[in-house]
């Protein structure tokens, strides 16, 4: 099991597997080691834990009323408050901006987007976003490595057709 912190800035680990190094490449994530993730003195912002083993057991633990496991693929769980979604961000930001959801694009690639997709007016996976990720969306664009959010915004602002 690797276990990880997450910051505003950084993601911390305690030790890293091979297969999370991979992970971490493959998303672009630099990742420092520390010697102990409960002593970190920058505020946690979330906690991820990558149970490629699938030990068990640890799923079921007992958390606080305020906190909550949120699945984010096959190996990874995170535990986060329960009001820290992507979702409740953005309806901070239309509120400021007195905007409605269904005025709202949301780009996402993968599970933890979910939400902001099904809230938007208009919900688009990329192109490298896993197949039920795709089939929750209005649209689905290019890949990361291929420009989709400015496909998305060239077809769904500008009306650009390709």
């Amino acid at each position: 099991i690797q276990c990880a912190a997450f910051t505003a800035f950084y993601y911390y680990v305690e030790s890293i597997s091979e297969e999370h190094k991979r992970n971490c490449r493959e998303y672009g994530v630099d990742y420092i080691l520390c010697d102990d993730l409960l002593n970190l003195t920058e505020s946690v912002m979330k906690f991820s834990i990558m149970d490629t083993s699938k030990v068990g057991g640890w799923q079921d633990l007992a958390l606080s009323t305020n906190l909550r496991i949120r699945i984010d693929g096959e190996y990874w769980k995170e535990i986060l408050q329960c009001n820290a979604t992507k979702t409740n961000g953005l309806k901070a930001i239309l509120n400021k901006l007195n905007i409605k959801a269904s005025e709202m694009i949301a780009i996402g690639d993968y599970y933890n987007d979910l939400d902001m997709i099904d809230f938007a007016g208009m919900g688009i996976a990329m192109g490298n976003a896993p197949e039920d990720v795709k089939s929750r969306a209005n649209d689905v664009t290019c890949s990361n490595d291929e420009d989709g959010v400015y496909h998305s915004i060239m077809k769904h602002v500008y009306s650009y057709n390709y």
